[in-house]
């Protein structure tokens, strides 16, 4: 818009200054005004537009000639009215074309505006406004599009930070009431926790300043590990069974295993019966890798089968790339089993067994 108006006003002074620069005081005024006034556009678009409609109809109308190009920057000007306002074009396209027919006849041209002259004008002008109005939809458009991925980041980071933050309260929860919690421990892991909270804020308010992420399967590993670790140190008995991270084939989304992980083993932690061991297992079949958690439920325990809300809120985000997620409980015994498809099978081509 800025360019636009520059460039209008850089015409206007070359031919102004070319032809009529000095033919009057009342026209060296004009001018003066007339390209301050268009020079405002570049910087206050919607009052410079109006002002710049205001003095090119002046010059239109004065009993002197001015230049020329003020029937170009009429449909210039009501095409940045067209992109700026919804209906302004109504009211700046009758006084344009008036003050172009005021102009013909002012200025001794010999032949006026007749009316294919003037249905000529209003299509010329109507096309200029319908231009505007279309770039206008257009910039509304990208506009809506950044705001909803600006939405769409904001909740998938927000989700991120109850994800995160829920479960570690959570883990922690469990550990006070089986008293395997010391003051130095819960002191660190709320530093922890308040750290991933802070961590999570920044990148929530700049998107851009988020870390690249690590290699996927050396950290799955590392991440199995760790949170069977922290089982062990709690009291619980089991396996966690994964392939050589060389087997591991790619898969599409690999935020979204580790963040399976994390909840699978939070509601071990939760739910399961410390008395009885779990099994959890990654393999590979068909080219994908599947996730799979089995253990015994503590007999008190009536909700995990219907799930928290971030397994149900990751088993619809597997489902959405191509994968599936399904569990089952028989009594006291409870299995969970997710499948995430490998990427080369995303793109249609076919994977062979890993």
């Amino acid at each position: 818009m800025a360019l636009i108006a520059c460039v209008a006003t850089v015409m206007y002074l070359v031919e102004g200054i070319a032809t009529h620069l000095f033919a009057s005081m009342a026209a060296d005024l004009l001018l003066a005004a007339t390209t301050a006034v268009m020079a405002l556009t570049a910087y206050r678009p919607r009052i410079g537009a109006w002002a710049m409609l205001a003095v090119l109809i002046v010059n239109a109308c004065v009993p002197f000639r001015m230049p020329s190009i003020i029937t170009t920057l009429f449909i210039v000007d009501i095409g940045i009215l067209g992109y700026l306002t919804t209906y302004g074009t109504l009211l700046a396209v009758p006084f344009s074309l008036a003050a172009m027919m005021i102009s013909s006849r002012l200025n001794g041209m010999d032949d006026t505006m007749g009316g294919l002259d003037i249905l000529t004008g209003i299509v010329i002008l109507g096309a200029a406004a319908v231009m505007g109005a279309l770039l206008r939809q257009i910039h509304l458009g990208r506009q809506a599009e950044i705001r909803n991925k600006l939405a769409g980041e904001r909740i998938r980071l927000a989700s991120a930070l109850h994800d995160s933050i829920s479960n570690q309260l959570g883990r922690l929860l469990v550990q006070l009431d089986i008293g395997t919690l010391n003051e130095t421990q819960l002191k660190e892991d709320l530093v922890a926790v308040l750290d991933e909270t802070h961590h999570i804020i920044e990148v929530l308010e700049d998107p851009t300043d988020a870390p690249p992420e690590s290699p996927l399967w050396p950290h799955v590993t590392q991440l199995l590990a760790k949170e069977q670790q922290r089982l062990q140190r709690d009291g619980f008995r089991g396996e966690v069974l994964a392939p050589d991270p060389e087997s591991l084939p790619d898969i599409p989304s690999a935020s979204l295993l580790r963040k399976v992980i994390v909840e699978t083993f939070v509601n071990i932690a939760k739910h399961a019966n410390p008395a009885y061991p779990y099994l959890v297992t990654l393999q590979t079949q068909d080219g994908s890798v599947m996730f799979q958690v089995s253990d015994i439920c503590r007999a008190e325990d009536t909700a995990r089968h219907g799930l928290s809300s971030g397994l149900l809120r990751h088993s619809r985000q597997l489902e959405g790339i191509g994968g599936s997620a399904h569990w089952e409980r028989h009594g006291n015994r409870w299995r969970a089993t997710f499948m995430f498809p490998a990427a080369s099978a995303m793109s249609g081509t076919h994977a062979g067994n890993a």
